[in-house]
């Protein structure tokens, strides 16, 4: 039956094995003293000596002794070593030599007085790992001499050495010499303190195993744990397997016999702890486990089984919150193979997530949409960058609501409260289920890139401001985003805006035809709407008259006239800057465009544009005409000129207009042709009563609508 001989605590250990001593036993050379056989890599105790026998005081002979102590024999596998204890003399003067093999080389000092006689091992072999334990397989016969005896293993590193003079024998004359005996064993060990120490001299490890005295008729496994006494690094080592009673030779018995096999070291790779937090959590053989906190190295220790083991920890995926340990033994450079690993599976991180509030006004291509109460995310990601997300972007409302998904800005840079950002996204599906498949037809799929462009500022009240450029499908749908507060004016009212940026709902009614507007913020023509069909700035006078030119973007501050199509009653939604609320004034020669932001303006000698007979016309106030806010009016320097023509450009044609021509209050009389030359009225008091069409009133190009 197979036994095993080990220390209770490893008996479950597992390990990993390194072939680092030639400890299989399977190749053999001659002895090193000539005399026998021993294992490669190996020195055997055979004996060759010369003893000088004394008969009388100084008068004697040299007697020759070898004797072979160390075999070869079919092992577990191959070959094994067979080492017998043998008497060793010169007729019945001698004593019992001990069988054993060292990774260091034996020495000698024979002599016929016994007790006189010394032996050991020097040396070892140079190693600078460190082994956590000695494994092999022996087999054991006892003869009737000693059946008492035990046989032993040593195992001991160190660093430095030792040197001690000693008698020696010398093959040959018989004559002992005294040599130095480095690193001795006895002298490693410490078992002899009298030899001398270099300073870096270090016992590191040493292990010592009594083999039972018994008989092992099978291979019986052995494991020798290996005891460290500081954390250096070796520079050698010695291993020692004995027949004998090692350090007791008057314990040793002739023919004890000792088979040994496959002897290599074991160097374990497991973890021996795992503490979190100052909790427990290690499990022999467990490789997986579940730690339900957030992971902090500083909070976790573990330690391995393997004295000479590193210990590595990897928590590079932070997103699946998995922390790998992974422990490699000390002979991994040469047996990469020798590694467990552990995972460690802690609670997942949360973003930390700041919401703010705003109104959220959306323009779509340039043409806003009522702003409605919503929420951006600023996300701190468990990586340490910042996100920033729109949910459930929504383009209108009620039964017209587009649902476009959710808007995500990554790594973004906070500085100073400054976030500002132009990447590439791809906007996905919204929280909401309602949004699953929901897309903005061919324009937009998952796949396609959006360039966003993102300009957000978080004040000194914590609240946040935001524009956000989305060019769904750039050229076609082009969507601005705007997150700040709300201001509302309403028509009749004074002009009173907070600067800033800010949404607007601009509750004024144009009516059909021309009318002047002056604004506190820069503005696309194209925000007024589709019946909004120009807008004119005032950019010269000359004898002809105050001269319009069309622009596509209203200046902010800045009066312009604007036409409309059809009469406009519904309000106006803008998302914008405001930096100034004073009016600009356009002077062109001796006349001035200006706004008014008063809620009632008194127009007594100011020209404005008026409707009389269904006509529009620049009219010269009287004492009773006013003018509300966000309209503009013109003032004259000088003499005040019976009529002043108006000339607007973009229109369809040079000079086409719908505004008569100005006048100072006074009688106007018309001759109206076609513009085939066909005269239509003369001298006429109003033009009532023309049909809708173009037609040359005074020399001009009038519409009539």
């Amino acid at each position: 039956m197979k036994k095993i001989f080990t220390f209770a605590a490893l008996l479950c250990a597992t390990w990993m094995n390194a072939q680092q001593i030639g400890g299989d036993f399977d190749n053999f050379e001659t002895g090193y003293n000539t005399v026998g056989v021993q294992p490669v890599g190996w020195k055997g105790s055979n004996v060759n000596q010369t003893v000088k026998v004394e008969i009388l005081p100084g008068f004697g002979f040299n007697q020759s002794a070898t004797k072979e102590l160390i075999f070869q024999e079919e092992g577990r596998n191959a070959q094994c070593v067979k080492l017998v204890n043998t008497f060793v003399g010169v007729s019945n003067i001698g004593s019992n030599a001990p069988a054993y093999i060292s990774l260091g080389t034996p020495w000698v000092y024979a002599t016929s007085k016994v007790s006189e006689a010394d032996g050991g091992t020097c040396g070892g072999k140079n190693f600078n790992f460190r082994p956590d334990a000695l494994k092999g397989y022996l087999k054991r016969s006892l003869g009737s001499e000693k059946p008492t005896e035990q046989g032993q293993i040593l195992v001991y590193s160190w660093k430095g050495k030792t040197e001690l003079s000693r008698l020696v024998s010398v093959v040959g004359n018989g004559t002992p010499q005294t040599q130095t005996l480095v690193d001795r064993e006895k002298d490693v060990l410490g078992i002899d303190n009298s030899a001398t120490k270099s300073p870096d001299f270090s016992l590191i490890s040493k292990a010592s195993y009594m083999i039972p005295a018994q008989s092992l008729n099978d291979w019986t496994e052995v494991l020798v744990p290996i005891e460290y006494f500081n954390d250096e690094i070796p520079e050698k080592i010695n291993v020692i397997i004995s027949s004998a009673d090692y350090f007791n030779r008057g314990n040793i018995g002739n023919g004890n016999t000792l088979w040994a096999d496959d002897f290599e070291f074991v160097y374990y790779s497991e973890l021996a702890s795992l503490n979190y937090d100052g909790q427990d959590y290690f499990q022999k053989g467990n490789t997986n486990y579940t730690i339900d906190a957030l992971y902090d190295e500083s909070k976790l220790t573990c330690t391995s089984n393997g004295r000479g083991a590193t210990i590595e920890k990897s928590y590079y995926d932070e997103a699946s919150a998995v922390l790998t340990i992974t422990v490699k033994g000390n002979d991994f450079s040469v047996n990469p193979s020798n590694v467990h690993t552990y995972k460690v599976q802690f609670a997942k991180p949360q973003p930390v997530i700041t919401e703010y509030e705003n109104d959220l006004l959306v323009a779509l291509n340039n043409q806003g949409m009522p702003s409605q109460l919503a929420k951006i995310q600023l996300i701190k990601e468990i990586d340490g960058t910042t996100s920033l997300a729109l949910n459930n972007f929504v383009l209108g409302s009620g039964e017209d609501a587009l649902p476009v998904g959710n808007i995500k800005l990554t790594n973004l840079e906070v500085k100073d409260g400054k976030i500002q950002a132009t990447q590439d996204i791809r906007i996905a599906a919204g929280d909401d289920p309602a949004y699953e498949g929901k897309w903005f037809g061919p324009l937009l799929t998952a796949e396609q890139p959006i360039p966003v462009t993102l300009d957000a500022t978080i004040g000194a009240d914590n609240k946040m401001e935001a524009v956000i450029d989305i060019p769904l499908a750039p050229g076609f749908m082009e969507v601005k985003v705007t997150f700040a507060e709300t201001q509302t004016y309403t028509d009749g009212q004074a002009l009173s805006l907070n600067a800033g940026l800010t949404n607007i709902a601009y509750n004024r009614t144009f009516p059909e035809g021309w009318s002047t507007v002056c604004l506190p913020f820069a503005t696309p023509a194209v925000a007024f709407g589709d019946n909004a069909t120009s807008v004119q700035e005032f950019v010269s006078a000359d004898e002809s008259g105050l001269n319009f030119a069309e622009v596509e973007t209203l200046e902010a501050n800045k009066p312009y006239l604007i036409y409309f199509a059809e009469a406009k009653e519904t309000p106006t939604y803008f998302g914008t800057e405001i930096t100034s609320t004073t009016p600009v004034s356009v002077t062109k020669g001796d006349y001035t465009f200006v706004g008014s932001y008063d809620a009632v303006m008194s127009m007594s000698g100011k020209y404005g544009i008026a409707t009389v007979d269904d006509v529009q016309k620049i009219i010269l106030g009287g004492a009773n005409s006013t003018l509300k806010a966000t309209r503009a009016y013109f003032t004259k320097k000088g003499e005040q000129p019976a009529q002043v023509r108006i000339n607007l450009f973009g229109m369809g044609g040079e000079g086409t207009t719908g505004i008569d021509q100005i006048v100072n209050g006074g009688a106007q009389t018309y001759d109206v042709y076609t513009l085939q030359g066909v005269q239509v009225l003369k001298g006429a008091a109003s033009l009532n009563g023309l049909q809708k069409g173009i037609y040359i009133v005074n020399g001009k190009k009038v519409v009539i609508k």
